[in-house]
């Protein structure tokens, strides 16, 4: 059998999800995947790409040994370089933003606004203070119609918007807002607590468009070209990957050249 040819001769990229990927059930990162990772070539771009905000996303980036790395942010509506640099912003109308935050306040839904490098969310209650242990991000505290005047002055959308609460609420917030919004929106209920609201033309592939490499892996878990490379030359290593699947996208798929 001929031996596997090196991984930098095969990827051009690596692109990787974070919740349920990455992190372990403790939602931090194993020694054994830090170790994988440093071991991966420089000369390799290792993307993280997630709906989380992109303060969440670097610190992963600096325990992996990899600081300065292109980032895809809010599942693709927004895309930085390594050097921080806004490559794609793609944002929720702050029209469609007012009729989010009006449909869910009267229901005393938990309500987190997104835009670029800020977390806006009036005040620390259950779910704030989950929200900050898991992503290790402190947000600012402002009242919510006090954000939407300010974005509506500077005619600024959200990148996300993040309903948290009851099960039954949030499933009524979710078919209210399908019916009237579905066609403008994404809808996303990641949990029964949770829905997560971004612009409707944008994914996690979307913003891997953005990238002018030749081929991107997908990396997300146990059946991935990348973990059976690993396995072969750090055999003891490759335990502690979350599962999941590889998607190799040739450039011609990938950025519709």
């Amino acid at each position: 059998m001929n031996p596997s040819p090196p991984l930098s001769m095969r990827f051009k990229a690596i692109c990787s999800d974070i919740d349920g990927t990455l992190l372990n059930s403790e939602r931090s990162l194993s020694q054994n995947l830090i170790s994988i990772v440093s071991s991966i070539s420089p000369e390799i771009p290792f993307f993280l790409a997630s709906a989380r905000m992109p303060a969440a996303m670097r610190h992963l980036l600096q325990d992996l040994n990899r600081p300065k790395e292109p980032l895809i942010a809010y599942n693709g509506a927004l895309v930085l370089d390594a050097e921080g640099k806004e490559l794609e912003s793609i944002t929720i109308p702050i029209t469609l933003v007012q009729e989010i935050v009006h449909t869910a306040l009267p229901e005393g839904l938990h309500l987190s606004l997104f835009h670029g490098e800020n977390w806006y969310t009036p005040e620390e209650d259950h779910w704030a203070s989950r929200e900050i242990q898991n992503t290790k991000v402190q947000p600012t505290w402002k009242n919510t119609l006090e954000v939407l005047e300010n974005w509506s002055s500077s005619n600024l959308g959200a990148h996300k918007v993040m309903c948290m609460g009851d099960p039954e609420k949030i499933a009524l917030l979710y078919q209210t807002l399908l019916q009237r919004l579905g066609s403008q929106l994404h809808l996303y209920r990641s949990k029964d607590t949770y829905l997560e609201i971004a612009p409707k033309p944008i994914s996690k592939a979307t913003g891997l468009k953005k990238n002018p490499r030749a081929c991107i892996c997908h990396w997300s878990g146990r059946s991935s070209g990348l973990r059976r490379w690993l396995q072969r030359h750090r055999p003891t290593s490759a335990s502690g990957l979350g599962s999941g699947r590889r998607k190799c996208i040739p450039r011609s798929e990938s950025s519709g050249q």
